[in-house]
């Protein structure tokens, strides 16, 4: 079921580098989030901030689906170019979601997170960052901790 105790809620952060002008059409970034067979999203659509607030549904692209195992943000090219210049603070990337444990998360195989992020480096040039996450579950029957 999807008892509110049971939820677990991921947190991914980040900074938007100071793209200019020079960074064409192939300017990018994005992060791809995917989950293995021990956890499954929430139904509740990945909730998407820069500076504390919440972006515009027009300056990014998500393809969340609570069904699949994975989703990508993807931030427009002309809202990236527009941050341009600010601080890191006003570039601050917060991505929130929940998601939860499914039978198949267990002690020796976990459920895991994990996120990709997808950046332009240089114009031209893409680069990318990994970071995952584990989640153990345990069951109590009588004496026995599994």
């Amino acid at each position: 079921g999807e008892n509110a105790n049971e939820k677990i809620n991921f947190t991914v952060i980040t900074t938007i580098p100071s793209y200019s002008n020079i960074y064409g059409d192939d300017l990018t970034f994005s992060i791809t989030d995917s989950l293995n067979s021990g956890l499954r999203y929430a139904s509740a659509a990945p909730v998407v901030k820069v500076n504390g607030e919440a972006v515009d549904d027009a300056n990014y692209t998500s393809d969340f689906d609570a069904t699949k195992k994975t989703f990508t943000i993807a931030f427009g090219k002309d809202y990236l170019r527009g941050l341009a210049g600010e601080t890191d603070a006003k570039r601050s990337v917060e991505i929130t979601y929940g998601a939860y444990a499914t039978e198949a998360a267990t002690v020796a195989n976990p459920g895991e997170n994990t996120v990709i992020l997808y950046y332009s480096d240089t114009p031209g040039t893409i680069k990318n960052l990994t970071d995952s996450e584990k989640v153990y579950t345990f069951a109590i029957t009588g004496n026995t901790i599994t």
